[in-house]
């Protein structure tokens, strides 16, 4: 498990101590030893994790099969390895609440069907606050090249993106896989996720004690990746609706105001 639990009294008190940490600051300095194995990304992961120590299971998403170079005795940090096998593929790590190492390939997210549905109005389950609104061009990139490891730079560039948001160009280097094909799938697929601005919803919060049958259950099952489908009824009276993904999970409890309050990190990127 990600943490230690100790129930003081017995488990007749209310009061639990949990020690948990942060799992990034570990892998940023934990130190890895070893060899990537030939063969997907995904059994990468796994080596690279084992390398530096770190305990499985590992938990491997579809579409993570990207075929990558053996790489002979890597060197620096478990996460800067990490990120390198994921700029191979398009991808996504993340670690679990338990603590598990967790990989999605770029393809994993356009896979998910909706997990759960909120909204502002009833019969919707209902959400007590939106918070930000994610309406910023810092994430354009509209002229992609990525460069394998031995291999020759592969661009893809959407003109119709550069005439509206002018050239914004993204280098993606030294990455593991096996051939260039790959290379210019991978910038084809950033491409289409990032040459256009993005608007959502930053954060979503709910109060579980509110609707107790229909919040508990989201609030305490939906993870990283989730996709939801947030409504909002607008002034005029036309319903706004957006699929987003989990992107973080945060559970506050107030014990002196008897307040639990769940809060959903968003975002629109497949």
């Amino acid at each position: 498990k990600g943490w230690p639990q100790r129930w003081f009294g017995g488990g007749k008190d209310a009061v639990v101590e949990l020690s948990c940490f942060d799992a990034m600051k570990v892998w940023n300095l934990s130190e890895v030893a070893g060899t990537y194995g030939g063969g997907s990304v995904g059994q990468a992961i796994r080596d690279v994790a084992v390398a530096s120590g770190w305990p499985g299971p590992y938990i491997v998403g579809a579409y993570w099969r990207t075929q990558i170079q053996g790489i002979q005795s890597p060197s620096g940090s478990l996460l800067s390895n990490l990120l390198r096998l994921v700029d191979s593929n398009g991808g996504r790590v993340m670690v679990t609440a338990d603590g598990q190492l967790m990989f999605h390939g770029m393809s994993y997210r356009s896979g998910l069907t909706v997990a759960a549905t909120f909204g502002d109005t009833s019969p919707d389950v209902r959400y007590v606050s939106l918070g930000g609104f994610d309406n910023d061009d810092a994430n354009i990139w509209n002229d992609i090249t990525v460069t394998r490891l031995g291999g020759t730079a592969q661009t893809a560039t959407d003109a119709t993106s550069v005439g509206k948001y002018f050239r914004r160009s993204l280098q993606v280097n030294s990455t593991f896989h096996t051939n260039d094909v790959t290379s210019m799938a991978l910038a084809t697929g950033l491409l289409a996720r990032y040459k256009n601005p993005v608007s959502s919803v930053e954060e979503m919060t709910l109060f579980p004690q509110k609707d107790p049958t229909n919040l508990w259950p989201p609030a305490l099952s939906l993870d990283l990746s989730h996709m939801v489908t947030v409504k909002r009824h607008a002034t005029a009276g036309n319903v706004i609706s957006e699929n987003l993904y989990i992107e973080g999970v945060r559970h506050r409890a107030h014990i002196g105001d008897n307040v639990w309050r769940t809060t959903f990190s968003l975002s629109s990127y497949t």
